[in-house]
């Protein structure tokens, strides 16, 4: 009689150990995968451009940027770049742009392209214009889209792993065919 009930109880305590181990993982795997849904409003204001015309070409001046595109043979285009940091696996789902009203400009002239880097060793040639014929021979506008983004996951500044999310504005375009250029004062994501 003694064994049976010293059986039953470890038998009742091995199932008590068992179900409360299962309960654990469940918890733990559940805050691992928990899922949310998180809207991010990123908005960026701009000057309207100034056109300025050199002996090479046009060249577009820009309040409220960061950077300008200066990728060889593209045309040379002011861009902002701004990133943010999420928690490590974020996916994005959706983006929805809207841009303050589209004001379009003629320009006499190509936007100068972004220079060919030149070799160190020869430095006494100058570094020569030479223009993307799938950028100023096609009659679509460069960039294809107001804002472009990349998703990269490294560590941050607090050693913390992350994603890190790009978005590039860009609030002029240029379509060469037309001699145009479109601009926007304000780009919302």
């Amino acid at each position: 009689m003694k064994n049976k009930k010293t059986l039953v109880y470890l038998v009742i305590m091995v199932l008590l150990l068992l179900i409360s181990f299962n309960i654990q993982i469940v918890a733990y795997g559940i805050g691992k995968n928990t899922l949310s849904l998180e809207t991010i409003n990123v908005n960026h204001q701009f000057s309207i451009p100034i056109v300025k015309e050199g002996l090479n070409g046009i060249n577009i001046q820009l309040q409220g940027i960061n950077k300008y595109n200066m990728i060889a043979g593209q045309p040379i285009l002011p861009i902002y770049i701004e990133t943010i940091e999420l928690p490590l696996g974020t996916r994005v789902k959706n983006i929805i742009c809207t841009t303050s009203k589209v004001n379009e400009f003629q320009i006499t002239k190509n936007i100068v392209p972004g220079l060919q880097p030149v070799p160190w060793i020869d430095i006494t040639s100058l570094p020569q214009l030479k223009y993307d014929c799938a950028i100023y021979k096609k009659d679509t506008l460069f960039p294809e889209e107001w804002y472009k983004i990349r998703s990269t996951a490294g560590l941050n500044k607090a050693n913390q792993h992350t994603t890190f999310l790009s978005i590039q504005f860009n609030p002029v375009r240029y379509n060469s065919v037309k001699n145009t250029i479109l601009s926007v004062t304000s780009i919302n994501l």
